[in-house]
């Protein structure tokens, strides 16, 4: 009866072990997911703002080439292109730093959930000692 009840614990203990695992290697995907989607906003924005200024904020199909041309060679566009970089720039590094720290965050719960697992695997390794070693002085 108590080798059965001892039995289940130790079944019981692998399940959890492997929830842990699972939730470790889930975190792990989701911190290169946010990687990539802080490279991918990276590119859109950068993109999206270089095309805007390049076209004046119009539309492509009802914007001339004429129209393109006069804009981006006027000095006062020009610097307001300098400065609608500027800003752009400065909202994108802050949307990235709101990204990185989301991703220490989640590294923290990572480095967190595996010294869980840890503790957790090696206590369920000292049962199943002790459980071999019952079972061998048993015999």
């Amino acid at each position: 009866m108590k080798e059965d009840h001892r039995h289940g614990e130790r079944l019981m203990a692998q399940k959890q072990l492997s929830g842990l695992h699972y939730i470790i290697i889930l975190y792990q995907s989701l911190l290169i997911f946010l990687w990539i989607l802080i490279l991918f906003v990276k590119h859109i924005i950068t993109y999206d703002v270089f095309y805007r200024n390049l076209l004046g904020n119009s539309d492509l199909d009802r914007t001339s080439h004429e129209n393109k041309r006069s804009r981006i060679d006027s000095s006062s566009t020009s610097e307001g292109i300098i400065a609608e970089n500027k800003v752009a720039s400065r909202r994108s590094k802050l949307e990235i730093l709101e990204l990185k720290k989301r991703i220490n965050e989640y590294c923290e719960e990572i480095i967190q959930l595996k010294g869980s697992y840890q503790e957790k695997y090696k206590e369920n390794e000292e049962l199943i000692k002790q459980w071999n070693s019952r079972n061998c002085d048993q015999h």
